[in-house]
């Protein structure tokens, strides 16, 4: 079940991008975080009062510092360095930025957790890594159409600060998430799942207005989820990426190793890939389609090895 939950995560996460794409062009992109943390934090709510019989009086004070620096860590303030990450760089550079999402959970989980992989399931990562790597990687003649940009972008100081200081901001962001989900794995086997996602999207949204904040959008600017033009998809993808997609991509870090769930939870971006190509008309190329290829074979040499 883990390996589902990890892969539905995915794809519910890819959806909800594209969506995104279609309806968000008039939102600030943290203004989109603290929207989605919010509504996630309201379904969550309903959702454990139905489902979970247990009481957060029994929580440890210990496990509820862990949690709350988490959600913290994890969903405001790794969301909003990723999201001014990718404002200052954009997202071609951003998802190659992106690919050291797996890798920092790999490196968390053995030093944190003393989890390994071995050899057979290292392969399939590699190899999932390297389909990610390879699709997000511009082709030579687009380099080479655009030496005389980066030239002027090396000639512009200012503007080369803002790039470097957007991978900082990248780097750290993705860190902080793998820390984040990471840290919580020893806390599944006392504490209910729908108790742990709840109490991290309750601190990561209260975060992500504080983050909002701090980097000078009032949170007027939250009702913008209400003035939208496209409010159907938006809504749509608030629901899919908070919500749905959170419940699956805890669910897969609590039945899995998280290093195994870190790699098959960063397939979203071929899921990503594909979606665009059908949904948003995005040409979809042979680079795209061995990329594809080659995710798959990873993501079953990694199963099937479990």
């Amino acid at each position: 079940m883990g390996i589902v939950f990890a892969i539905s995560c995915a794809i519910t996460w890819a959806a909800a991008v594209v969506l995104f794409k279609t309806a968000s062009e008039e939102i600030h992109p943290l203004v989109i975080n603290a929207c989605k943390n919010l509504v996630g934090t309201l379904l969550m709510i309903p959702t454990v009062l139905l489902f979970s019989n247990f009481t957060f009086s029994s929580i440890a004070p210990t496990d509820w510092l862990i949690l709350i620096a988490s959600g913290v860590l994890g969903i405001g303030l790794a969301d909003a360095l990723v999201l001014k990450s990718l404002e200052a760089i954009g997202a071609s550079k951003f998802a190659v930025v992106e690919c050291a999402y797996s890798p920092f959970v790999i490196i968390v989980a053995i030093v944190h957790l003393g989890e390994s992989l071995n050899l057979v399931q290292g392969v399939g990562v590699l190899l999932v890594l390297a389909a990610i790597f390879f699709i997000s990687v511009p082709n030579p003649s687009i380099l080479l159409a655009s030496a005389d940009e980066e030239a002027a972008q090396l000639a512009n100081a200012a503007k080369l600060k803002r790039t470097r200081l957007g991978i900082v901001l990248g780097v750290v962001g993705l860190f902080a998430m793998a820390v984040g989900i990471t840290v919580v794995k020893p806390l599944f086997a006392r504490i209910p799942l729908l108790d742990i996602i709840l109490i991290r999207l309750f601190a990561g949204s209260i975060a992500s207005l504080f983050f909002m904040k701090a980097m000078g959008i009032p949170l007027g600017r939250l009702k913008q989820f209400f003035t939208i033009e496209k409010k159907l998809p938006f809504y749509f993808a608030c629901v899919l990426s908070t919500y749905v997609s959170m419940l699956f991509w805890v669910s897969g870090f609590k039945y899995n190793d998280v290093s195994i769930a870190s790699v098959l939870n960063q397939t979203s971006t071929v899921f990503t890939v594909l979606f665009a190509a059908i949904f948003l008309k995005e040409k979809l190329t042979k680079k795209v389609l061995t990329a594809v290829g080659m995710a798959i074979a990873g993501v079953l040499i990694v199963t099937l090895n479990t």
